[in-house]
């Protein structure tokens, strides 16, 4: 919202998410903004578009991976 100039003293941001439990994993992951009344329906679709793009959001849409690292021991494989 800063990189548009929309104020963001309004904002709620809420997470939530769906946890499978036979998978041992999170599903979906559900990320809530509320930029508050006073932006045009234009404007929070602009909004949505920056958020659907951002650095977060692309990691964990396409999975980069993960590695642990634990001192003192290899790597584990994949």
């Amino acid at each position: 919202m800063r990189q548009k100039g929309y104020a963001t003293d309004k904002l709620e941001v809420v997470l939530s998410s769906e946890f499978d439990a036979a998978g041992k994993r999170y599903g979906t992951i559900t990320l809530e903004l509320r930029p508050g009344d006073d932006l045009t329906e234009a404007q929070k679709r602009s909004i949505r578009a920056v958020a659907g793009s951002c650095r977060i959001h692309n990691t964990l849409k396409n999975f980069a991976g993960i590695d642990i690292e634990i001192e003192g021991l290899p790597r584990a494989p994949d």
